[in-house]
């Protein structure tokens, strides 16, 4: 451990004498002071205090993962240029601890960035709170952004039956002569279904099932918020209205909430304590007016619907958050020091970028939402043999490279603590054991491997 520790000392020594460093310093205290008064958001405090969070998140995790890449980069390859390394190398440590100080060193000096604008934002944050607002904003600000708050969604019906039945009709219906395989026809047919059921006309109702953790009774004093998105299939005529029914399963419309609304967009609706169901799972009814008073209601379809409940401090949940940063900026720099073990700097810098651009593509390409769906316009002639197969091996590629760096891209921290919502401690301490110990663990084995093999003592030319 005094090794490891050495080489870590000698790494912030490095380090803070940088004009890295002190660059970064001075960009992020912009960004934490400046940045957060300069965004206007919609016009409301309330959306001006979400986007300060969201920009001073965003740009703060940009520049320090672009600072991880790049430190990590030289942190090896430097040295072995300058022929530094040798001054290491030639004492009885192993590369290993060589890897392990310097992985430590820069992760100690993204904790203290981090630390500062976490410490600034708060600092804003409450100051917003006492001297900029008005007591009716300050409520406002406490129930839905001060605080973090657990998002339940519904559950996801069980379309099987009627996606089967659709699907045995389509194949009688065209005697089983379509472009489309069967998984892919399943598929379109599962959207198409999910799809019709957000739609609500006009005299129509929907219903949701939401399993609601604890018994949410009239005595709960915390705050329950219904938040929906949706938009009207007739943007210039009459708002929407209608009912929303809250109840369970047996009594399905214990206590009720009429809405008039615009015609599309996010709503927000708080469920006071006398129209909450004592039991879960929670039943949502949604009742849409006749035609003569409302609009075909369309929900939207990843986030139609969901229940917003109180559930903890704005403090804890920004430590969560910057502790989920930490553990990215962690492996970007576990990745950018085991490159650095193989290649000379540029090669490294152009090795850990490309990477990421891949992780990133991959997680892209990944999503079910982009799935080409076929031709629909007739009959089309087979593709040749090998299209199917390199098809096959691409997806299993992205499928494969998605899902190994799904730790990184799992949780967006930035966006969660601007929206108010909950970053368990069951996420946290699932990016830590993959971020902060596994992967790192993994990439310190491959780096001591290739330092121990790698020809140090080149001679000059």
């Amino acid at each position: 451990m005094r090794k490891i520790a050495a080489i870590t000392i000698l790494t912030l020594r490095t380090a803070i004498r940088s004009r890295l460093v002190a660059a970064l310093i001075v960009i992020l205290l912009i960004a934490a002071v400046i940045l957060p008064g300069a965004v206007r958001g919609d016009g409301t405090l309330p959306g001006q205090v979400r986007m300060a969070i969201a920009y001073t998140l965003g740009v703060t995790r940009i520049l320090l993962s672009m600072a991880a890449l790049w430190a990590a980069a030289g942190a090896i390859a430097l040295e072995v240029e300058d022929r530094q390394i040798h001054m290491v190398m030639t004492k009885p440590i192993t590369a290993f601890q060589v890897w392990t100080g310097k992985w430590l060193g820069l992760l100690f000096i993204h904790a203290g960035m981090l630390t500062i604008v976490g410490i600034l934002l708060y600092a804003g944050l409450m100051w917003t709170l006492h001297r900029s607002a008005s007591p009716a904003e300050q409520d406002l600000l406490r129930e839905h952004l001060y605080t973090s708050r657990l998002r339940i969604v519904p559950e996801e019906p069980d379309l099987t039956t009627e996606i089967q039945a659709r699907f045995n009709a389509l194949r009688q219906a065209t005697d089983g002569d379509t472009s489309l395989p069967d998984d892919t026809l399943l598929a379109n047919l599962a959207n198409s279904i999910r799809a019709e059921r957000l739609v609500v006309a006009p005299g129509q109702s929907r219903q949701w099932i939401l399993h609601v953790p604890g018994c949410q009774s009239t005595v709960d004093s915390r705050v329950i918020t219904l938040r929906y998105r949706f938009v009207s299939s007739f943007r210039d005529r009459l708002p929407v209205t209608g009912t929303w029914w809250i109840g369970n399963p047996d009594e399905p419309r214990l206590g009720s909430i009429p809405v008039d609304e615009k015609p599309e967009g996010v709503h927000r609706l708080d469920i006071p304590a006398s129209a909450r169901s004592s039991s879960t799972p929670w039943v949502l009814t949604f009742d849409n007016e006749t035609r003569d008073k409302s609009n075909t209601v369309v929900f939207d379809f990843n986030r139609g619907i969901e229940l917003l409940i109180e559930d903890g401090t704005m403090g804890a949940n920004l430590f969560r958050g910057l502790w989920i940063i930490l553990a990215q900026l962690a492996l970007l720099t576990a990745v950018g020091i085991t490159v650095s073990t193989g290649f000379s700097m540029p090669v490294t810098s152009f090795t850990t970028t490309a990477l990421l651009c891949i992780c990133l593509l991959s997680r892209w390409a990944a999503d079910d939402s982009l799935t080409v769906s076929g031709d629909h316009h007739g009959t089309s002639s087979p593709p040749p043999e090998i299209v199917p197969i390199l098809t096959e091996t691409g997806e299993w590629i992205i499928n494969r490279v998605a899902h190994a760096t799904n730790p990184l891209f799992a949780v967006s921290p930035s966006n969660r603590l601007a929206d108010g919502i909950r970053i368990t401690w069951a996420e946290t301490g699932h990016s830590t054991l993959w971020m902060l110990l596994i992967y790192p663990a993994i990439l310190a084995a491959i780096g001591h491997i290739i330092l121990r093999r790698r020809e140090l003592a080149l001679p000059t030319t």
